[in-house]
């Protein structure tokens, strides 16, 4: 007898609740935010952002991670908006933290920020003046998001396409972002002639072509944008004016973006705070006595790493030194080793 056919649909829904328990198993928290908030409107959701509840734990650590992040701002954008981010953060210790590290112009990096800024508009408070985004540089050049340079559309003939202009080489693209060195003022010239050939072939127009090329003029060409010591700061730098040309003041207060990766806070913080101290990071550095507890909280999670299937890395990526690229580490004694034995 032929089985009867699920109407379509039926079908689709079944599916669908499937998918969603496959991403909600490998994302459980955002099965807690959706039961709590998922009959909200984004914008009422995002309202919440800012006032956040601290634990006595994370409470404990606060001031270090406000001055150490007072001092990486300050020696990126200045005195001025460092003190402007460690005033807030005292207040509202929130910082947005799903964002790779490149230019806000792909919409994986724009539409957090978006989401973020929304409510500062009616927010009232002067102390809120900033969107802090502690950014992830832990990824390659080629990540979808291109953090290696400009997203943008043109519009010709009904035709919509999308341009990408790198300002990092082609021969580069498997490099970690993180530790990379800065773009050439040769490579901002080889940005400008790749746009201009897409003029001459009417890819773009002749307008969209002179706003573009005067960004590039105006925030990647600058010279103390040029005279960044890697790609990280350079990017930090130009987010920064670029959002305040995406979203210029009227009649308002405008919110700072300020891009800062995760990896050099985490250094700083190891450094000054870890290293030598007596906290639980210590311990999970260089006490044995913790590396079953390592094992038995982090093997296996999304984004930590699996002895046994040999993805993600035990706590640290190594870069090599020759191509900048990640180096997969494992624990042997004392020490994290690569797979082949030639990182140490």
């Amino acid at each position: 007898m032929k089985q009867k056919e699920e109407p379509i649909s039926t079908s689709l829904q079944s599916r669908f609740e499937r998918l969603k328990e496959k991403v909600f198993f490998r994302r459980p928290i955002l099965r807690e935010v959706l039961k709590k908030h998922g009959d909200k409107a984004l914008f009422e959701y995002a309202k919440d952002f800012p006032s956040v509840n601290i634990n006595e734990s994370i409470s404990d650590r606060q001031i270090e991670f406000i001055e150490t992040c007072r001092l990486e701002i300050a020696s990126r954008l200045g005195a001025e908006a460092a003190e402007s981010a460690a005033e807030q953060l005292k207040k509202y210790y929130f910082a947005s933290t799903i964002n790779h590290h490149g230019p806000v112009a792909h919409p994986w990096c724009l539409d957090p920020d978006l989401m973020v800024a929304a409510p500062y508009l009616d927010h009232g408070d002067d102390r809120l003046k900033n969107i802090i985004v502690l950014a992830c540089a832990n990824i390659s050049l080629n990540n979808p998001s291109f953090p290696r340079g400009l997203v943008f559309h043109s519009s010709m003939n009904g035709v919509i396409e999308q341009h990408r202009l790198s300002f990092l080489p082609s021969n580069a693209h498997a490099s970690a972002t993180y530790g990379f060195r800065a773009y050439t003022p040769q490579e901002i010239n080889k940005v400008k002639q790749q746009l201009r050939q897409k003029v001459r072939e009417r890819r773009v127009g002749k307008n969209e072509g002179e706003i573009v090329s005067g960004l590039i003029d105006e925030i990647y060409n600058q010279p103390d944008v040029l005279a960044c010591a890697n790609y990280s700061d350079q990017v930090t730098k130009t987010n920064f004016l670029l959002w305040k040309k995406i979203f210029p003041k009227n009649g308002g207060a405008q919110p700072n973006l300020i891009y800062l990766e995760q990896e050099s806070l985490v250094v700083r913080l190891l450094i000054n705070y870890h290293l030598y101290g007596n906290t639980a990071i210590t311990h999970l550095l260089f006490d044995p006595g913790y590396d079953a507890l390592i094992t038995k909280y982090f093997d296996g999670i999304m984004c930590a790493f699996s002895q046994k299937e040999e993805w993600g890395t035990y706590l640290f990526w190594g870069i090599s030194k020759e191509n900048n690229y990640r180096v997969q580490l494992w624990k042997q004694g004392d020490y994290l080793v690569s797979k082949d034995g030639s990182f140490k």
